[in-house]
């Protein structure tokens, strides 16, 4: 680079540390542009941020729609939040009461891991009938006797 303007200004950048060579020294004493970079250089060196006080803090106004926008959010959360903890205490206590075996059957008889009722006696001679009807003659259609058949009605005098 030949450009004592580009030198100087390539030095100055770097740090100016120590003293630029002879020739841009003279060059840097004699032109006005270069002086100007000095001078902008030593007031940037003498800047300390720490010592600056912070910038005064106004909180922005929040405009009333905004206000009602953000309620609307926090309702929607709170509504979400109700729903989906409901449905997990709802699942949970269907879980925990069909691991605890205190359920219930209409005969009073407690249903969990216990396989199939015992057939009462009425209904164990009915369904060995239907069974034995059905074995005797395969090619008709069983009959079932139930208890609450009533024979056919016949006209009162």
């Amino acid at each position: 680079m030949t450009d004592p303007h580009g030198r100087f200004f390539a030095w100055l950048l770097d740090g100016g540390r120590g003293d630029p060579p002879r020739d841009l020294a003279v060059h840097a004493a004699l032109c006005a542009t270069c002086m100007d970079w000095v001078a902008a250089h030593d007031a940037l060196h003498r800047i300390d941020v720490g010592k600056a006080p912070l910038p005064p803090w106004h909180p922005t106004a929040v405009p009333h729609t905004a206000r009602l926008r953000q309620a609307g959010r926090f309702a929607a959360a709170a509504a979400s939040i109700l729903l989906v903890g409901g449905a997990v205490v709802l699942g949970a206590s269907q879980i925990l009461a069909g691991r605890t075996g205190n359920d219930q059957g209409p005969a009073g008889g407690v249903l969990a891991a216990s396989g199939s009722p015992e057939p009462s006696a009425a209904t164990a001679a009915e369904h060995s009938s239907a069974v034995a009807v059905s074995t005797a003659s395969p090619s008709t259609t069983p009959t079932q006797t139930s208890r609450l058949a009533q024979p056919p009605a016949t006209p009162h005098p």
